[in-house]
Order: structure tokens, then sequence, then C-alpha cells
């Protein structure tokens, strides 16, 4: 199912997440290959503006254990990973 950039920016900011900047490929490139094992169209950037995430991430933070190794991380990367499984995307972290 393709979505628009509005579902994607919606599905989003319930976390407090924006879509902060992205390209689209041309024929021709070397393009990594998507989830699905089809070529990528297009990588878009994810990040907050502002405090946004904050109430969300905290929430989250209380039913995870004291000792959690980095904790935003693993928030970001189960948040922006679930939304981009939803859109058929492959979400890539660079830690």
């Amino acid at each position: 199912m393709i979505r628009s950039y509005d579902h994607l920016s919606g599905a989003l900011v319930r976390y407090g997440l924006i879509v902060r900047g992205g390209f689209n490929f041309v024929d021709g490139e070397d393009v990594p290959l998507g989830s699905s094992g089809v070529p990528a169209r297009s990588v878009l950037l994810v990040g907050q503006a502002g405090a946004a995430p904050w109430p969300h991430f905290l929430r989250w933070r209380e039913k995870q254990p004291p000792s959690a190794i980095n904790p935003l991380d693993t928030w970001s990367r189960a948040v922006i990973g679930a939304v981009a499984d939803d859109f058929g995307a492959r979400a890539v972290s660079p830690s």
C-alpha cells in the first residue's frame, strides 16, 4: 500500500518526531535494497524539533529497567522502526 508523505508525517508526529529532510533516487543511481528486496526509492531523515518527543520517550522509559543501556537510542529505533515497517520501509540508525 502506498501512502502519502502526510500519512508518514502523521505517524511520526504521534511520537513527537518529524521528517527533517530526504531525497528521491533517480534512474541509474546505485541504490540500497528496501526491506522487501526492491531497490529503495527514497531516503528520509527522521528526527525531532524541540521537546515534542520527550513525553513519549519518558512514558516508554518508565516501563524499562533502570539499567537499560542507551535508552534513547533503543526508543528511537523501536519507534522509527515500527513506523518504517508500517510503510513497507526499512529504518537505518547511525549507531
